[in-house]
Parts: structure tokens; C-alpha cells; sequence
């Protein structure tokens, strides 16, 4: 009997595994493509379960719209109720299609009558499933095609219209034999990116994200990227982002996923590089309405302009300043802080409109840590430059070179007074930290109808095995209900 209880504990276990790591992304990967640049899987369950729906349907809420505007808010915000399984979730995916972008919403029916009926309703338009054809149209259109109860819809969106907002070229219409080609193309068979994908849409977030980097520079640069060296260091290069909706806060957080060769460059030149505080003992951050500390490897960029083929060109770029590239990185250790200081009001202005863009002025200070007085040749060129394009201030010891926009935030560093900063937190085993106050989006959020206020913004950065990962937070100063409740002006 124990060994049976012990096989089924087994069974249950191997299972459980399967399911994390699949995630049950299985039928979107039979249908995405060596040509997929992006997916994005969206938690219909989860996402439905935090929409203030009792708030949304309350007529007093409803007031300003017309009856059948009312009538197509209650049938939306109701997805269960529209045809659509939201027991599986709702993806979008970018694919490159001949030199074209192409979007694609793909979604499962569990009622075909109802979601034809409600959607008719939501769209006001006629919207029809042929079952014998495959495909679906609004209006006697072709808007999407269908395979058993798997719906995609999809349009085209060219390179001029995603680069350019000025371009006037016509975009491309989705015809049927364009779905016959998408139901019939080969599945990606890329087991490393088929492992990224089921690593980054997680049924535990809701909304989360796979970016193909490689096919995404590529793309953006027709191919010529692969041309160069540094493209062995872009292959498999993928990204994920997972978006969670919580009590009182917004939470983002991302992952690079690198191939083994990008993976060790980083190692090398990142491996147990922290942050170092040090840099701000002379510098305040509690008048700060942002700040942002951290560390960037000179070697690592080194290395990439190498691979790329660029060096000479910049050696070549730099000769007329008799600097060499090698000269310029070896000038800093990598440690920066970015403060962004609440602005100063200059008093003396007469003309309101020029007060007012003094007042708005930023004041901010910008610090780089430097390696002694090996760095005295570059620093010179910079004091210069400096100097000559009356371009702010600037202090230097043989530790650090200071940019302000104010004299007044050098004042510590000149007379070699510790700072107080009351309000630096100072996070362990992190590459980059920030912090950003509510205070600006707040004015902009008093204009509106919402009945919050944002307390600050964080972020943080590190290095985990070759790979970066990034949490990214929004906090509101109120947490009783998910953070929909209030993005939505509820209280």
C-alpha cells in the first residue's frame, strides 16, 4: 500500500511539474512560427475576477451613456457570458509576414451562438461564423478565421506605419488565403525558444510576454544585423514581462533570456558588481524627486563594439580629441547615480512666461565614478567642452566626476560633508536600483477623475546567472481592492 501511495505521489508531482512549465501555451505553439516576433498571453480568468464589475454595471455609473452603449458595457465587461472560454486565456502575436508586421488575436469559443449574437450587439455590427468555410466576418467582411473552437483574428500593420506616424501608405487587407497559409505554417520547432515561450506566458500573471530579440533586431534592421560579428552573441536572445494587478499596486517584471556565449560575457564582467552607495556621501537625494543608482560594465560595451565591427570607427571618430575608445572606458568604473532634485524657482524673473519655464527647469545631478588619475586626460577634454558650451557644472576628485544643473548641489562635495539622505534606501544584491516620488504624476491625476495618488515608483535590477532580471513597481496610496478598481475612478 505505501508503495502504491508513494507512485501515485510520484504521478502526482511529475504532473504538477509538467504543468508549470508548460503553462498550457501547448495549442498557441503549434500555431506560432519561426517568423513570430512577440506573444502575449492574457489571464482572462484572473483578469475577470478583478474588474470591478458590480461598480461598472450600478446604472448611477452608467449614467452618461445611451441604451445600447449600456446594454454593450454589460455584455463586455461579462466575458464568461459572450461565447468566450476564459478558462484559457486570450493571446496576441506579432508576426513578420514578407517584410509586413502582422496582429493576431487568438482566443477559444465555448458557445459559438452566443458569442455571434453578443459580439453583433458589441460591435454593432453583423458578426457570423461559417462553419463550413472557417472563417468569420462582420458585415459580410472577412475579420478572422476559426478551427474547432480556436478563433484568430488578425490585420496587417506595415514598417512604415509602426516606425513612421507620418506615413501615408495603405495598409494591406487580411484576405482568407492569408488564414489558409497561417493554419497550415510550420510550428517553430526551436527548442530553446520554446522553452522561453513556456518560461515567459505564465498562468500566474496576468497579462505576461515572450519578445523574440534576435528576430526583433533583425527585423528592425532587414537583416543586416546578421551580417555582423556581434549577431552570434543575439541568437535565441529572448524576453520575457509578467504584469500582475494587485492590492494597491502595479507589479512589472522582466527577464532576459541569452544564449550561452552572451550569458558568460555578462557573468564575466557583472559577477558580484553591485551597487555602490559610496558614490553618494557627498550628494543628497532627500530634496530628490527621482533617483536612480547603479552599475554599467565599460569592458561589457567594449567587448560589443568590438563584436560589431565598430571600434575602429569610433577610434577614428575620437582621433581629432587624440582619445582612443579604450582611453574613454578605462576613464570610469561603472558606478553612476542620476538625481533628479525638485525644481528651483528662479525669483528674480519678470516675465511670467520665462518663470514659468525657469520653474519647471530641471534640476538634476548626474555622478560617475572614475579610476584615480588615470582619468585626468579624458576629464580635461571634458572640463573643456564643458567650459566652452557653458553647458551646467561640474566637480571632480579621483573618485568621482559630478554633472549638476545647480551650483548649490556641489556645495557638500566642495566642503567634504557627508549627506544626510534620509530617504536613500539602500537595496543589497542589486545591480540598479530607482525610485521615483508620485508627486508629478499626482498633478496630473488631480485633473482627472481618479480618486488616488501614486507613492512612488521602484525599480530593481540584477544579474542572475547571466541573465537580467528587473522588478518594476507602482504603489497608490490606497490598497483595500486591486488597483483596476481604482484605475477605473472607483474608490
Amino acid at each position: 500500500m505505501k508503495k502504491i501511495y508513494s507512485a501515485l505521489v510520484v504521478l502526482l508531482l511529475m504532473i504538477i511539474t509538467i504543468s508549470c512549465n508548460n503553462n498550457n501555451n501547448q495549442e498557441i505553439l503549434k500555431i506560432t512560427s519561426d517568423s513570430t516576433l512577440s506573444l502575449t498571453k492574457l489571464n482572462l480568468e484572473s483578469l475577470n475576477d478583478k474588474l470591478p464589475k458590480d461598480e461598472l454595471e450600478k446604472e448611477n455609473n452608467l449614467d452618461k451613456f445611451s441604451k445600447k452603449e449600456k446594454e454593450q458595457i454589460k455584455l463586455l465587461i461579462n466575458a464568461k457570458d459572450n461565447g468566450i472560454n476564459i478558462g484559457k486565456s486570450l493571446y496576441i502575436m506579432i508576426d513578420e509576414v514578407k517584410r509586413d508586421y502582422v496582429i493576431s488575436a487568438i482566443f477559444w469559443l465555448d458557445n459559438e451562438k452566443k458569442f455571434q449574437e453578443n459580439f453583433s450587439k458589441i460591435t454593432d455590427s453583423k458578426i457570423v461564423i461559417n462553419t463550413k468555410k472557417n472563417l468569420v466576418y462582420a458585415d459580410n467582411n472577412v475579420i478572422g478565421a476559426i478551427k474547432g473552437d480556436m478563433i484568430v483574428l488578425s490585420q496587417f500593420s506595415n514598417h512604415k506605419s509602426l516606425m513612421n506616424s507620418f506615413s501615408v501608405e495603405k495598409k494591406k487587407e487580411i484576405d482568407t488565403q492569408f488564414y489558409t497559409d497561417f493554419w497550415n505554417r510550420k510550428a517553430i520547432e526551436n527548442t530553446i525558444k520554446i522553452d522561453q515561450i513556456n518560461k515567459s506566458l505564465v498562468h500566474s500573471a496576468d497579462v505576461s510576454t515572450w519578445l523574440n530579440i534576435e528576430g526583433a533586431i533583425s527585423s528592425a534592421t532587414n537583416g543586416y544585423i546578421e551580417t555582423l560579428a556581434i549577431n552570434r552573441l543575439l541568437i535565441d536572445a529572448g524576453l520575457s514581462m509578467n504584469l500582475n494587478f494587485e492590492k494597491g499596486k502595479v507589479v512589472l517584471n522582466t527577464n532576459t533570456y541569452l544564449n550561452e556565449d552572451l550569458r558568460k560575457l555578462v557573468e564575466k564582467h557583472y559577477d558580484g558588481k553591485k551597487i555602490n552607495y559610496d558614490i553618494l556621501e557627498n550628494v543628497s537625494v532627500d530634496n530628490a524627486t527621482t533617483y536612480a543608482l547603479g552599475y554599467f560594465s565599460l569592458d561589457f560595451i567594449k567587448h560589443f563594439v568590438k563584436e560589431a565591427g565598430f571600434e575602429s570607427t569610433v577610434n577614428n571618430y575620437l582621433e581629432f580629441k587624440d582619445l582612443t575608445f579604450d582611453e574613454l572606458a578605462s576613464t570610469f568604473t561603472g558606478d553612476y547615480a542620476f538625481i533628479n532634485n525638485k525644481a528651483t524657482e528662479d525669483k528674480n524673473a519678470t516675465n511670467q512666461n520665462l518663470y514659468s519655464l525657469m520653474k519647471s527647469q530641471q534640476n538634476s545631478v548626474f555622478v560617475l565614478g572614475i579610476n584615480g588619475k588615470k582619468s585626468n586626460k579624458v576629464i580635461d577634454i571634458i572640463k573643456k567642452e564643458l567650459s566652452a558650451s557653458n553647458g551646467g557644472h561640474i566637480f571632480t576628485n579621483d573618485n568621482l566626476l559630478v554633472f549638476s544643473t545647480e551650483e548649490e548641489n556641489l556645495k557638500l562635495l566642495k566642503s567634504n560633508e557627508k549627506a544626510d539622505n534620509d530617504n536613500l534606501e539602500k537595496v543589497s544584491n542589486v545591480n540598479s536600483y530607482s525610485w521615483t516620488s508620485g508627486e508629478e504624476f499626482n498633478k496630473d491625476l488631480d485633473k482627472s477623475e481618479m480618486k488616488f495618488k501614486v507613492e512612488n515608483i521602484i525599480s530593481t535590477s540584477k544579474m542572475d546567472n547571466g541573465n537580467f532580471a528587473t522588478e518594476f513597481t507602482i504603489t497608490i496610496d490606497k490598497d483595500s481592492d486591486n488597483i483596476i478598481h481604482y484605475l477605473m475612478g472607483y474608490e
